[in-house]
């Protein structure tokens, strides 16, 4: 694969990261105040999450669709130049909602979030097609998603990149019973979507639900034999780590101890995104016959790390390389660190 531009397309949203005590259902209580303020606004989206990931280690990267151009929008794009993420083929369309989640957390961590789709709803395939197409052709690796971008615009976006000879990553976010489903597509249109995926980053839920089975083992062996000859199979399984499969080899990567780089677990929201974004990075730079081992540790640490944050974007864009790299080297040893994450 040609090194260059990551552009993805997919669900581009503003986190209301609001914190709350520990609660239970029926309970009514007032949300604590952040810093005087009952609500703190964060870049997010399962897309765009994995693109600044990516971006964070050196790959380059780039959104396209459609973006609301209310004040969300707005305080997304500087977020996308803060970070140094390409927009210029994101279509901001005024007078339109640009998508945002209103993100509960409580000190557990748990999370309780609403999504609302705004622009991401709206990004048909026709969009695609007289507006986009271009921007996928010339792009060395494409990013999309199973969680808001309607499904039929997810496989307008492969059929695309499949003429045009380009890789595309597809995250299935949420399993094929979700209630999501409802509004983005049918059962059908989900397994075509998994079946056109170059690289396929199922959550555990998600992978287990379509192959059939519990065993992430036997699932990720059905899911590359049953959904098409994918490059590589990744499945996120929160605290077991993640597996990999490139058809050959089953890989498991244990998740990185955080302690020993002075962090702990804070937030474990996004890190499925994150690890998406380590992973698209990791290929782009590394190329698909690195090994798994190489891959999976990159992705496991930039999950670690996001996972010692508030919310699912970096804290800042210039912390975060030298802290995958030095979490990296305190579990796999700094000469792993270096050969993956050069200076």
């Amino acid at each position: 694969m040609k090194q260059g531009l990551i552009l993805g397309c997919g669900s581009v949203v503003v986190d209301v990261l609001k914190l709350v005590p520990n609660f239970k259902v029926g309970d009514k209580t007032k949300i604590i105040e952040q810093d005087g303020r009952s609500k703190k606004l964060i870049a997010g989206g399962v897309t765009l999450n994995n693109l600044v990931w990516s971006r964070m280690l050196g790959a380059r990267s780039g959104v396209f669709g459609r973006l609301g151009g209310d004040e969300y929008g707005k305080f997304l794009l500087k977020e996308m130049d803060r970070f140094g993420v390409a927009h210029d083929q994101l279509h901001v369309i005024e007078g339109e909602e640009a998508a945002y989640t209103d993100f509960f957390l409580d000190q557990q961590p748990e999370r309780t979030l609403f999504m609302f789709f705004g622009t991401t709803a709206t990004t048909t395939p026709e969009f695609i097609r007289t507006r986009c197409a271009e921007a996928i052709r010339s792009a060395a690796y494409v990013v999309t998603e199973i969680s808001q971008l309607p499904l039929d615009t997810v496989l307008e976006i492969e059929k695309i990149a499949h003429e045009a000879d380009v890789p595309v990553a597809v995250d299935l976010d949420i399993a094929p019973s979700n209630s999501i489903m409802q509004y983005i597509g049918t059962a059908a249109q989900y397994e075509k979507v998994a079946r056109g995926a170059t690289v396929l980053k199922p959550c555990d839920a998600a992978a287990t639900e379509l192959a059939g089975t519990d065993d992430l083992e036997k699932a990720i062996q059905k899911i590359h034999r049953d959904f098409g000859s994918h490059r590589l199979v990744a499945i996120t399984a929160a605290a077991k780590g993640s597996l990999l499969y490139d058809g050959k080899n089953v890989h498991w990567e244990n998740v990185l101890d955080l302690s020993k780089v002075g962090r702990k677990l804070v937030d474990p929201c996004g890190a499925g995104d994150a690890y998406f974004g380590g992973l698209n990075a990791a290929l782009n730079l590394l190329g698909f016959g690195a090994p798994l081992a190489d891959i999976g540790t990159i992705a496991n640490a930039t999950a670690g790390i996001c996972c010692s944050e508030y919310g699912a974007f970096p804290v800042d864009p210039e912390t975060p390389r030298a802290a995958i790299k030095n979490l990296i080297a305190a579990n796999r040893g700094a000469a792993t660190a270096d050969r993956l994450i050069p200076a």
